[in-house]
């Protein structure tokens, strides 16, 4: 495509009443990324974030499994399947075992979802970001697990 034609924008808090057929869904998403096509917007990728604490798990599962709720909902609930849809797990300082086994990979069964928001998580990735320390595992670092909803 043309460059000067095409343009990304970022939009934070973008209300889900834009893109769902329900326009009473007050829901919004962390992140947009939408795509400037001329005189018209489409909606590339929506990402929610989440914060992982130690001091309170439960909270946080919970809030994980209410964004993966959302954005299947609106996923059904919109005629614009074509945008893609993440969740990003986020801490610092501290490894989050909840999420990642010791070789920095995403456990198969991290969080204690019911099958029917389970079978919407298509990929899993885990990034991790401290100084390298050969033949060590170091559990301290900024980590984010991502998710890919559908």
């Amino acid at each position: 495509m043309n460059s000067q034609n095409e343009k990304y924008r970022i939009y934070p808090e973008y209300q889900y009443s834009k893109i769902s057929e329900n326009e009473s869904n007050k829901d919004r998403a962390d992140i947009a990324i939408c795509r400037k096509v001329n005189d018209t917007e489409e909606l590339e990728a929506i990402i929610e974030i989440k914060k992982y604490e130690d001091k309170n798990q439960n909270a946080i599962t919970t809030q994980i499994k209410k964004d993966i709720e959302k954005i299947v909902n609106l996923r059904k609930e919109t005629k614009n399947k074509k945008f893609k849809s993440y969740l990003l797990i986020v801490n610092q300082e501290r490894f989050p075992d909840k999420f990642i086994n010791e070789k920095g990979e995403v456990k198969k069964r991290n969080i204690d979802l019911p099958e029917n928001l389970v079978k919407h998580i298509k990929k899993k990735e885990s990034r991790k970001c401290f100084p390298s320390i050969r033949d060590k595992i170091i559990k301290k670092g900024f980590f984010a697990i991502l998710l890919t909803i559908e």
